[in-house]
């Protein structure tokens, strides 16, 4: 198998809070990275209730996360990410797009030719995941891609059939040592 990928994948910046409010999720957000953030951590609400907002901050504290912020600093107390890709559903909308970035993530050590030769079809990406080792994916704005109920679909869903196995996977537990902090 492939050796493990690059550390860090922030393939879009989390827009940050202009003025940063502490609240409760947040700490909840903390206290499951620390009690080893295992599965999936959802951060659902409505828009512009802060659920970006929170993963930025927690993405500026924990060790491992984004670089070094004065206004943030890191807290000594919560475990160092060993591995993170962050994808923002806000900023590309397509489930293609996701499979396409974290494919060459996973695959970081070949070269773009090699990696424009041969796509990872969303299977052969399930296979290559157990590589990265012990890694959170960051997925912000999932509502982009899920069924808003208006043409009588099932409200909340996943539309892509992919995106929606990946997330069921991970929080069955069936995609070891990967976890999830989704917002929508």
């Amino acid at each position: 198998m492939s050796s493990p990928p690059d550390k860090k994948r922030f393939v879009h910046r989390l827009l940050r809070a202009r003025d940063w409010q502490d609240r409760p999720q947040f700490r909840e957000v903390c206290d499951w990275w620390s009690e080893g953030g295992s599965g999936v951590l959802a951060l659902v609400g409505i828009g512009g209730s802060g659920k970006t907002a929170i993963t930025e901050r927690f993405l500026q504290v924990v060790p491992g996360g984004y670089p070094e912020n004065p206004s943030a600093p890191k807290d000594a107390e919560l475990p160092e990410l060993g591995r993170v890709f962050v994808f923002s559903f806000y900023d590309a909308p397509n489930p293609d797009s996701f499979v396409k970035e974290l494919g060459d993530w996973l695959r970081a050590e070949e070269s773009d030719a090699e990696q424009e030769k041969k796509s990872l079809s969303y299977h052969q990406l399930l296979q290559f995941l157990p590589s990265a080792g012990r890694c959170l994916l960051v997925l912000d704005g999932l509502e982009k891609v899920q069924d808003d109920g208006s043409r009588g679909g099932a409200f909340g869903q996943i539309n892509d059939g992919r995106l929606r196995d990946f997330v069921l996977r991970v929080s069955d537990a069936l995609v070891p040592d990967v976890s999830l902090l989704i917002t929508s």
